[in-house]
């Protein structure tokens, strides 16, 4: 749930705690994240129609984001996002 007195434009104030802290999920369900998250990132990237990204630029500017760099900021995000998780897979390899 969303704080209603948290600016969804700037990061949340337990962000730094939130990158340490650790939990536990099953292999199945960080493949699927990852399998997820970089057909998302191949879409955007290499498929989606110029309305699309449009529309994306559009979000962005609805929620007081940048139009061009926040759209640019939450494709890479996707991209980003499957780093640790890749690395966490990778780490318990042979484990499943």
């Amino acid at each position: 749930m969303t704080d209603p007195g948290h600016d969804d434009r700037l990061p949340h104030h337990d962000a730094l705690r939130d990158c340490y802290t650790t939990v536990s999920l099953p292999i199945s369900a960080v493949r699927h994240t990852v399998t997820t998250l970089a057909l998302l990132d191949e879409f955007f990237r290499r498929h989606a129609s110029s309305t699309v990204h449009h529309e994306l630029r559009a979000f962005c500017t609805g929620k007081g984001w940048h139009p061009v760099a926040g759209a640019q900021s939450i494709l890479d995000d996707l991209g980003f996002g499957i780093l640790p998780l890749q690395r966490a897979l990778d780490t318990t390899a042979g484990l499943d």
